[in-house]
């Protein structure tokens, strides 16, 4: 199944932001049906992946530097 979603995603990569959009909804679907399931460790991984795909976005789209996401120590 990894093989499959990963080619599934690959094959819709080439239009701007619909492998980001459809995978942000996956991932955002996660995290509803963790958290009604009271899995609160596999809602806590769904929506980093969540963030993930949003702040990947953002800085693919926009150019943003990969610095302005850091946390300075």
């Amino acid at each position: 199944y990894l093989v499959a979603f990963t080619n599934i995603i690959n094959l819709i990569d080439g239009l701007d932001g619909l492998a980001t959009g459809i995978s942000a909804i996956a991932a955002f679907t996660m995290f509803t049906v963790a958290v009604l399931g009271e899995r609160f460790d596999a809602a806590a991984l769904s929506i980093a992946l969540f963030g993930d795909v949003a702040l990947s976005f953002l800085k693919r789209k926009y150019g943003l530097e990969a610095e302005s996401f850091s946390v300075s120590a």
